[in-house]
């Protein structure tokens, strides 16, 4: 199981690397930066998200909270480190947007397989 898990996060990390890569490397974010927050983001929405809300809410649902997620802790950052302007909020919400539409699919075919130990269609029922 536990290889499972690690495996789910190794795959939404990387998910989250590329996503943070194409968007904010053209604002000078450090690569080792976009790694470490996707490493963080990973954990964080694994937890909250994966095993939480997506059992009580459902995949669509939950993949909302991912983007919510990752936007609010992008935004915090950002506030309390650099500033904000149009630019960045227009980069934070295309993150969050494309966050929310990769973890349905992550949670469609790495999570729910994972959680409930199988795989095959089972995930069906979590649309």
């Amino acid at each position: 199981m536990l290889v499972k898990v690690l495996y789910a996060v190794l795959i939404k990390w990387l998910f989250q690397i590329t996503v943070l890569w194409l968007v904010f490397t053209f604002y000078g974010f450090s690569l080792f930066f976009l790694v470490m927050f996707g490493l963080i983001m990973s954990l964080i929405t694994l937890g909250i998200s994966d095993y939480v809300a997506f059992s009580f809410i459902g995949n669509l649902p939950a993949a909302i909270v991912d983007g919510i997620i990752v936007f609010l802790s992008m935004l915090i950052w950002l506030s309390l480190t650099t500033g904000l302007d149009f630019g960045i909020l227009a980069a934070l919400l295309l993150y969050s947007s494309l966050v929310i539409s990769g973890e349905w699919f992550i949670h469609r075919y790495v999570i729910y397989p994972v959680r409930r130990g199988g795989g095959g269609d089972r995930h069906a029922g979590y649309e």
